[in-house]
């Protein structure tokens, strides 16, 4: 299975609208997106993946963990010196078992 990794831990590869993004699914990806308005296109309602700083997927927008990250230039919470912060701990989609062993690396590597 592919992985590709959140800030947040999450691995966007298992997340349904990203799957369907590749697959250029959009008549599905509007059906899950129950509060889409007709006007939505694939670039706001598709997703690409997180860490994609082209991603203009209205929901991740306004995610305040991605913000942090790319305010911070890193490829993941697990490399912030705040590790772990509120913003993670109050985030349910928050894998904190894998950005505990990136933040272990991290630390090593410094």
């Amino acid at each position: 299975m592919e992985k590709k990794m959140s800030y947040c831990g999450f691995n966007c590869a298992t997340c349904i609208i990203y799957i369907e993004t590749k697959m250029n699914n959009f008549d599905e990806i509007r059906k899950l997106m129950y509060n889409a308005d007709e006007n939505e296109t694939i670039e706001t309602l598709g997703c690409k993946g997180c860490p994609d700083k082209e991603n203009k997927n209205k929901f991740c927008l306004k995610c305040c963990i991605r913000k942090c990250a790319i305010d911070k230039n890193l490829n993941s919470c697990g490399e912030c010196d705040n590790f772990p912060c509120d913003l993670l701990s109050n985030n349910s989609n928050s894998s904190l078992e894998v950005l505990e062993e990136i933040n272990k690396e991290y630390k090593a590597k410094k």
